[in-house]
């Protein structure tokens, strides 16, 4: 009894599934879609965003070279030093080559959280953006429904004709350019 339940709510289930799919295709929607992916790699604004993250992340990589070539050189005198020194000064050293790891792991981890958020705070208007433009082109165009394409699977298949990237691209590179020059 409980079996049938579960199978006739399953039934149900698909068939308003489709019948909501049907009356979606069946209205003559106009539909696009896009491969996000794509957008963001043709962004001007995202290739500009691109090559300041990389030119900020040289520039913590640089500061955490320096510390550890310190260290190194620390390290190399203490090898080299070793035997003329007394044992609590080796301790000593041992000690202060330790912290000075410690602080650079500390130091690593903090510049890779602080390029974390930059990240996040120059790619969220970018994104707003993309979107805004998508929504504004959208709307221009008269679609109904706009998909983006994230990678595999989100549209498996899609008519040429209702890929609309390249305009996207396009339009929001005319825009950016033009506000940046």
């Amino acid at each position: 009894m409980r079996n049938s339940k579960n199978i006739f709510l399953v039934f149900v289930l698909f068939i308003s599934i489709l019948s909501l799919v049907l009356s979606f295709f069946n209205k003559g929607s106009k539909v696009g879609y896009i491969y996000v992916d794509e957008v963001l790699s043709e962004y001007h604004a995202f290739q500009d965003y691109n090559t300041k993250l990389k030119a900020q992340e040289s520039e913590f990589k640089d500061v955490l070279d320096v510390y550890y070539a310190d260290i190194q050189e620390k390290v190399e005198y203490f090898k080299k030093n070793k035997k003329k020194l007394k044992e609590p000064e080796v301790i000593q050293k041992r000690n202060e080559i330790k912290e000075l790891e410690r602080v650079h792991r500390e130091m690593s981890v903090i510049s890779k959280q602080q390029i974390d958020s930059i990240k996040t705070a120059w790619l969220e208007p970018l994104y707003k953006d993309v979107n805004d433009e998508i929504k504004i082109y959208s709307e221009e165009k008269g679609f109904d429904y706009v998909f983006g394409n994230l990678g595999n699977g989100n549209i498996m298949y899609g008519k040429k004709t209702y890929n609309v990237t390249l305009d996207i691209i396009d339009r929001i590179n005319v825009t950016y350019n033009k506000d940046k020059y």
